[in-house]
């Protein structure tokens, strides 16, 4: 861009005068509205200024923001294209660059102030950043304010930050308070907090900062308690306490009387993040009843609920054992087991419907309704362990019956028997189980189960060495395994230097090559499996899914021309 400065210091056929400040600044229209959109709207012929008596329009700014000095070196950078930017006249000019739409000045701007970020102007950044939509600069501000959080500073931050609404500062800072600084046991600190941040703190899942901490200064917490300390971790009736002094402290700094009413109202937008049923029946009755904030119906129901969470599933074992209250009856394959339909009613919904639709099973001659179970692949013995965890949440999960189980549980949805078996199934998983199980997974959709199986594969045990194992793989196991590119699988051979891999480093324990005539093995057994002869073109059908998962260019030539070309060609 030419320099145009002197003409604009000379004034030199000046056409247009901004007043500013009671200064006079002389400006050449042409050239204004070469460089901002705003201006050239200005200028057009139907709105732009006129001139009286032979004198050049004049246009005034009345903007208590922008003083003649700064305006004049706005106007000199459409001369130039330069500006000198300094703290003082950087929130001017892009107040200026905003407002009449100069883009390049606006991006000098930003640029500058990116670099000039400290602790003291930090906020002020943020709120021109935010004022001005600004992002870059929004963003480098949230960063260097999380990174000087620490528990002088944090509840000023966070309280600034929360006119931000869901801005990652005000996150970051909410979270500090909860877990990492000594604000909420210090009275002076956490009763500086608003409303807004002591609700988000309230609103944390993880709230450390209250635990007594062990001689070593651990805060993993197992359960209630440090898991080295052993000291309590904060209860939900100790949050209640912290917020009860915060609302009485509101109510003094707001001149009100300590009342329910006033406290309620303080603590409107506090109360929902309080898990009143979490605390015992005693703590509801001692502490949090006696301040009156919950009205009674809310009091009654947070009663019930407390009672409903402290309860276990009770253990109606002895019940099942002794069926001396059985009313309904199953008969698995020929035998008969009795059972007690109010427990399996509130267990299982498919129960249930049963039990209330109109095929209720019917009692005949005062015996008990009989419900019959003729499904060769559910043994009566299983299905009495099915019925046990019903009654007591426990059941003797063995490789032979976890996945009857398993399907049971899908049968008659209960969910929690379906995880338990799940469970037991990943951690008990072995070389010699691994396959059985990846199969059945595969087979009973759960792709959980699959998942870790098809990792225990490739990871942990030998079966991709084991031709037996191998050629037991399902085709949807096999195929999720020849995907994998990791564990004992070569991963991306093609960009291994000095036959290490390029990603985890290590050489390799399974080479494609090897994975090839694995395939092959299995390939001919599935021919045999159908009856016909492993010869190529039958191999090829057998196999057409899988061979594009083989990474055919990551063999040597030799490889390819006298194992692959000898049998697929």
């Amino acid at each position: 861009m030419a320099d145009f400065s002197k003409l604009f210091e000379s004034g030199y056929r000046a056409d247009i005068v901004f007043c500013v400040d009671g200064e006079n600044i002389l400006a050449h229209s042409l050239i204004v509205n070469f460089w901002s959109p705003v201006f050239k709207t200005m200028f057009d012929e139907s709105k732009a200024p006129k001139d009286e008596n032979d004198e050049k329009p004049v246009i005034k700014i009345n903007d208590e923001r922008i003083s003649a000095k700064d305006f004049r070196t706005f106007l000199l950078f459409l001369y130039n294209n330069k500006a000198e930017i300094t703290g003082q006249n950087a929130f001017a000019l892009l107040n200026m660059a905003k407002m009449y739409d100069v883009t390049d000045l606006f991006k000098l701007c930003e640029e500058f102030l990116t670099k000039i970020i400290t602790r003291d102007n930090a906020f002020a950044l943020l709120n021109i950043a935010k004022m001005y939509d600004v992002p870059d600069l929004f963003k480098l501000c949230e960063e260097f304010l999380t990174k000087m959080l620490d528990s002088e500073n944090v509840v000023a931050i966070a309280n600034y930050a929360s006119t931000f609404h869901n801005s990652e500062v005000f996150k970051n800072a909410v979270e500090f308070i909860a877990t990492k600084s000594f604000v909420l046991r210090n009275e002076q600190k956490y009763f500086g907090m608003n409303n807004e941040v002591f609700s988000a703190v309230l609103k944390q899942d993880k709230i450390s900062t209250l635990m007594d901490q062990c001689s070593l200064c651990h805060l993993r917490v197992n359960g209630n308690r440090c898991s080295l300390g052993g000291r309590a971790a904060p209860t939900e009736i100790d949050l209640f306490n912290l917020m009860l002094k915060w609302g009485q402290n509101q109510c003094k700094l707001k001149n009100l009387e300590e009342t329910p009413e006033n406290l309620r109202e303080v603590l409107k937008s506090c109360l929902p993040f309080i898990r009143f049923p979490t605390m015992t029946i005693d703590e509801l009755t001692d502490i949090v009843y006696p301040t009156k904030l919950l009205d009674d119906t809310t009091m009654l129901a947070v009663f019930v609920d407390a009672n409903k969470f402290a309860r276990k599933m009770p253990d109606f074992t002895d019940a099942f054992s002794l069926s001396k209250t059985a009313d309904i009856a199953f008969c698995v394959n020929g035998k008969k087991i009795l059972a007690d339909k109010f427990v399996l009613y509130h267990r299982s919904p498919v129960f249930a419907t049963m039990f209330d639709g109109p095929l209720a099973p019917k009692s005949e001659n005062g015996e008990k309704p009989v419900i019959p179970i003729n499904d060769e692949s559910i043994t009566a013995e299983n299905f009495k362990i099915f019925l046990l965890y019903l009654y007591s949440d426990k059941a003797e999960v063995t490789g032979d019956n976890a996945f009857t189980l398993m399907n049971l549980g899908k049968m008659y949805d209960v969910p929690s028997l379906i995880s338990f078996v799940g469970k037991f199934l990943i951690n008990n998983l072995t070389s010699e189980n691994v396959v059985t199980i990846a199969n059945s997974a595969s087979i009973f959709n759960d792709d959980e189960i699959l998942k870790n199986s098809v990792d225990f594969i490739t990871k942990k045990c030998d079966v991709l060495k084991s031709e037996q194992q191998f050629c037991q793989l399902n085709e949807q196991v096999l195929s999720m395994v020849l995907n994998k590119d990791e564990g004992n699988l070569f991963c991306h051979s093609s960009s291994v230097e000095n036959g290490l891999c390029h990603i985890c480093g290590n050489a390799p324990t399974f080479s494609e090559i090897d994975l090839f005539k694995m395939l092959l093995k299995w390939g001919e057994n599935q021919c045999i499996t159908k009856g016909i002869q492993p010869i190529p073109q039958n191999l090829k059908t057998v196999l057409k899914e899988f061979l594009p998962l083989i990474r055919f260019p990551t063999m040597t030539i030799n490889q390819l021309v006298t194992v692959v070309c000898m049998f697929l060609v």
